[in-house]
């Protein structure tokens, strides 16, 4: 459980991570030079509101942990053709209702993204939760 909040927005939700999928440099390439040292790789996740709260429309923010359990130091958003994001549906305003997304993550050349981070929502940004891999 999860507590989510965002704007006027809040709830508790349920985070599955299902996978964490290296990319390749190329799916970058829009990124420009600001990108060239950078492998992506694709947080997959599953959310599901717990307390049958409107979050309609809502996103969920992870940040991607090197194999240290530290931040890799990259700060990317947007989404590639194998990582494409969604907010989620309007039918996410139910207990229960569920939906799939990915993340954009990106580490330096030669590291890896091993867990992603969740530091929003009350209580989570001194105390962030962290999924295993």
């Amino acid at each position: 459980m999860i507590p989510y909040a965002s704007g006027e927005k809040k709830g508790t939700i349920a985070v599955t991570l299902t996978a964490i999928d290296p990319g390749a440099k190329e799916d970058l390439a829009k990124f420009g030079d600001k990108a060239k040292n950078l492998t992506p790789f694709c947080l997959r996740v599953q959310i599901e509101n717990l307390s049958g709260t409107d979050l309609s429309y809502t996103s969920v923010s992870l940040r991607g942990l090197g194999a240290d359990g530290k931040g890799t130091g990259v700060i990317i958003t947007g989404e590639t053709a194998k990582c494409e994001s969604g907010s989620a549906p309007k039918a996410f305003s139910t207990a229960g209702a569920e939906y799939e997304t990915c993340v954009l993550s990106a580490a330096p050349d030669g590291s890896k993204v091993a867990a992603p981070a969740y530091d929003r929502g009350d209580g989570c940004e001194k105390s962030p939760v962290i999924w295993e891999s």
